[in-house]
């Protein structure tokens, strides 16, 4: 209490907080304060308004002035055509070379296979899940081959980038093995049995 009545009645104290006070008051009120804490001045919305419609000047023209349309009739069957097959036979470039050997002069090795050391491995056997079933459409021609020779690819609908072995079935049906799995062919779709485990 000593200290803070000290502080009050000390002459040059009182002087300090009567010129402190004066010139606080004198502060400019006119400064403008910013509008946004960040200090960019706030974006004021504009109305919008359409311009003004313009007249549209359409012009008219008698119909004896336009011309009449010209007919032409043409029959499909006398168009001209080249028949296609994708099993025509195309010539040959140049003859095909042939060379004769015979069998019998030929050397050989003869080998008994009850005296070959043999190795056991193990076979797994499982059922295979349901197949991916994706449409097939028709084969295409293969580029720079002849006609007979189809592709049967990614394009048509088979699955896998690589073709390690093809079997045909009793059943006309043909058997792909790919690095997608296993893929039987009828003609029609492709169904894809993974068989491959995820490791």
């Amino acid at each position: 209490m000593k200290v803070s009545s000290l502080f009050v009645t000390s002459p040059l104290n009182l002087f300090f907080l009567i010129v402190l006070g004066f010139f606080s008051c004198k502060q400019d009120s006119s400064v403008p304060f910013p509008e946004s804490s960040f200090g960019y001045e706030i974006p004021k919305p504009i109305p919008f308004e359409l311009p003004q419609p313009k007249p549209v000047n359409w012009k008219s023209y008698p119909p004896d002035s336009i011309p009449k349309g010209v007919k032409f009739n043409f029959n499909l069957e006398n168009l001209p055509s080249k028949p296609f097959s994708a099993n025509e036979f195309r010539p040959l470039k140049a003859p095909v070379k042939t060379t004769s050997f015979d069998w019998n002069t030929l050397d050989s090795i003869s080998f008994d296979l009850d005296t070959i050391t043999r190795k056991p491995f193990p076979v797994k056997k499982f059922l295979l899940p349901p197949p991916l079933i994706t449409a097939a459409s028709v084969p295409s021609v293969w580029q720079g081959g002849t006609s007979a020779i189809v592709r049967l690819g990614q394009t048509e609908g088979l699955l896998g980038n690589k073709v390690y072995a093809m079997v045909t079935d009793p059943f006309g049906s043909m058997w792909i093995s790919t690095d997608r799995g296993l893929t039987k062919y009828d003609g029609v779709e492709f169904l894809t049995y993974n068989f491959f485990w995820k490791g």
